[in-house]
């Protein structure tokens, strides 16, 4: 069909007869332009998606406000996400699975009757313990080791102890460093052992069942070897 007002100028429309199609070009200065279809319910997917989305593919330069009511299946590919819904940095707010370094407090409300905090050694005897200072455990720390490796002391002689470490610049520095035992009510120190094996006591001690010293002792063990 024609619709030409000049020459040079006009419209022209086609119905396709064994079809649904209709195109339409127009006539420029004397030259026809090239055919292009119309779209309508039976062609439109193949230039557009539809409603719900189907027939979408490639990269979509779009921006989306607002929220979605459900969402899902999974995407086959998709940007990883920096922030949480409340814009913190999932980096540096969440702890990692693995690895995690915590630099405040870490606390629980609702430990069940099975939670507990492993340092898990596995079968090597070599590797985890619980650092208190830095991240070496045989510097500042309690672990699991094998006695082959860490020696052993008095009647522990069996393949493996539970090992605490101090550590200090030098040997004489490290002497008197320790561990002591403080009552936290009373704001009292009552009990201590030095890097050099010499403990202090401020109460009682019972050995074989008989208390000795009750008005606070000292003693001094030196083992031979």
């Amino acid at each position: 069909m024609s619709l030409p007002w000049s020459s040079a100028w006009g419209h022209q429309l086609f119905f396709d007869d064994s079809g649904y199609s209709i195109a339409h070009r127009y006539n420029k200065s004397g030259t026809w332009q090239d055919w292009k279809l119309l779209l309508d319910s039976n062609n439109y997917t193949s230039y557009t998606v539809t409603k719900t989305g189907s027939g979408a593919s490639g990269t979509w330069g779009i921006n989306i406000t607002g929220s979605s009511a459900s969402c899902t299946g999974n995407a086959a590919t998709a940007t990883k996400a920096t922030q949480d819904s409340d814009g913190n940095a999932i980096n540096t707010t969440y702890a990692k699975l693995s690895g995690a370094t915590f630099t405040g407090a870490v606390t629980g409300t609702s430990f069940a009757a099975t939670s507990y905090l492993s340092a898990n050694s596995g079968n090597s005897l070599t590797s985890a313990g619980l650092a208190l200072y830095s991240v070496d455990p045989t510097s500042y720390g309690i672990a699991l080791r094998s006695t082959s490796n860490k020696g052993v002391h008095g009647y522990v002689s069996g393949d493996a102890a539970i090992y605490s470490f101090i550590s200090a610049v030098n040997s004489a520095t490290s002497k008197t460093r320790g561990w002591v035992l403080r009552n936290s009510t009373d704001s009292a120190n009552v009990a201590s052992v030095s890097g050099a094996g010499e403990a202090v006591f401020n109460g009682s001690i019972t050995v074989g069942g008989n208390a000795t010293n009750t008005s606070g002792c000292k003693m001094i063990y030196s083992e031979s070897t």
